[in-house]
């Protein structure tokens, strides 16, 4: 699929790898039963900029039951092992200035109820003159993308036209069901769910499953962090 974004951005590429195991973060918890994903797939949209070897990576992030968070500091963690700074922030808890000192901003958030989460909206409604100047990306992550990306796309689009902002990058993330993690009332409520959903979802409560496809987000990051390389092309003066 082939999309064109305005004045200066060549093209949007939909890209989809083979399947593989999921391999979690060390210490993720709830990896455990985590089921073989799809690798995941991730919009590319030419960033914008290059940088100096050393960049200051933030990574704000707003998280609904905490697996968009394991996925930002996976993010923060692929970009230290590359030589750049990074820091991986819950919107809930940072302050006005979370971009300040910041030379590119890799920005996830969780989908809730069909909308991506409130605090990343505002975030992007302060600071979009900031994102747009930036190279800028945007992971999304929904049980949507496991099973029905065209709904998972339909989210970023609605999130787009919402905040006016279009960052460099767009990745679709799956999510998870954490299913030992919920009350009662929402154990059985996002079972029903599942059962509704495309991808198979899993509906065995007493059991979490982990949809995130790690390989997926590393290359997500490593793509990204391509793009802030600087260019030594050999452009003569």
């Amino acid at each position: 699929m082939v999309l064109h974004h305005g004045e200066g951005v060549k093209s949007t590429r939909l890209l989809r790898g083979p399947p593989s195991p999921i391999r979690p973060p060390k210490g993720d918890a709830c990896g455990v039963g985590a089921t073989p994903g799809d690798l995941g797939p991730y919009v590319v949209r030419d960033p914008a900029g290059r940088l100096a070897d050393v960049s200051r990576i933030c990574i704000p992030y707003g998280t609904t039951e905490g697996q968009t968070a394991k996925i930002a500091e996976y993010v923060a963690d692929v970009v230290r092992e590359h030589g750049h700074e990074a820091r991986a922030v819950d919107l809930k808890d940072a302050g006005e200035d979370v971009l300040a000192g910041c030379d590119a901003v890799i920005l996830g958030s969780s989908i809730h109820m069909g909308k991506h989460d409130k605090h990343v909206g505002d975030l992007v409604r302060k600071n979009r003159a900031a994102l747009e100047r930036l190279p800028s990306a945007l992971f999304s992550v929904s049980l949507a993308a496991h099973g029905d990306t065209h709904e998972a796309e339909t989210y970023v689009e609605e999130f787009e036209e919402e905040t006016g902002w279009r960052p460099s990058m767009v990745a679709l993330f799956s999510g998870a069901l954490l299913y030992t993690q919920y009350g009662f009332l929402k154990r059985h409520m996002m079972k029903r769910i599942a059962r509704g959903k495309p991808g198979d979802l899993g509906t065995d409560t007493s059991r979490d499953y982990v949809y995130t496809e790690w390989d997926g987000v590393r290359r997500f990051a490593e793509d990204f962090l391509d793009g802030l390389a600087p260019d030594t092309g050999g452009t003569q003066q």
